[in-house]
C-alpha cells in the first residue's frame, strides 16, 4: 500500500519506508525514522520537517566554529571532526527554547518578525542577521513583533551541511544532550 501525505508528522506516525519528493523529484528514500534523523541533503531536511528546518551559514576555522552573526559553536560531540570550511548548521524548530535549558546551550539573538499562536503552540519567526527562522514552543506566548529576543539551542541538535547541501554530520541517534539547567519546559522532541 502507498500512502501519500504532505505532513511529515503523518509519515513519521506511519513509519515503514518513505520517499521524500520535491517538485516531482525523489530526493531520498529509506526507513522513515532514518530519513528524518539523517536527511542526506539540506533540501530533504527542509521538506521533511514541519516547520521546515532552520539553517544559518557557518564557518569552521582554526579549531573553532561560528554560526550566523558570530555565534561561537563548540566543536564537540558529532561536530568534533568538522574540517575547516563553510557549512550550513541546521536545527529543527522544536529544538529551540526561550530560556537556557542546559549549561552548554548556545544563545542566538534576533528580532521577532511574528508570533503565531496555533492551538497550544506558538511559532515565533525570528530574524538573525538577515536570515529568518522559526522557533516552535509549547504553550501560548504573547511576544510582540519587532522585539529583541534571545533563543537557545544545544549543539547536540545541530546538523552540518556542506555549501552544496550534502549532509556532513547529523546528531547521533543516541545523543544525550546536557541535563536541563533550569528544568524549563520546551517543545516536543
Amino acid at each position: 500500500m502507498v500512502y501519500t501525505t504532505t505532513e511529515p508528522s503523518e509519515a513519521l506516525m506511519l513509519g515503514g519506508q518513505v520517499a521524500v519528493l520535491d517538485e516531482g523529484r525523489v530526493l531520498q528514500t529509506g526507513p522513515t525514522a532514518k530519513v528524518y534523523q539523517h536527511p542526506d541533503r539540506l533540501r530533504v531536511a527542509e521538506v521533511f520537517s514541519d516547520p521546515p528546518i532552520n539553517a544559518l551559514d557557518s564557518r569552521v576555522a582554526d579549531g573553532a566554529a561560528q554560526m550566523g552573526e558570530n555565534i561561537p559553536i563548540p566543536l564537540t560531540g558529532h561536530l568534533a571532526g568538522l574540517a575547516p570550511g563553510k557549512y550550513h548548521f541546521a536545527f529543527r524548530a522544536n529544538h529551540l527554547w526561550l530560556s537556557r535549558q542546559a549549561a552548554d546551550d548556545i544563545e542566538i539573538n534576533g528580532i521577532v518578525e511574528l508570533a503565531e499562536i496555533n492551538g497550544s503552540e506558538t511559532f515565533i519567526y525570528v530574524n538573525h542577521g538577515g536570515r529568518s527562522f522559526v522557533v516552535q514552543q509549547d504553550g501560548v506566548h504573547a511576544i510582540g513583533m519587532g522585539q529583541p529576543i534571545a533563543i537557545f539551542v544545544n549543539p547536540c541538535h545541530l546538523f552540518a551541511y556542506a555549501p552544496d547541501g550534502h549532509l556532513v554530520t547529523a546528531p547521533s541517534d543516541n545523543a544525550s544532550c546536557s541535563q536541563p539547567a533550569t528544568g524549563g519546559v520546551h517543545g516536543a522532541h
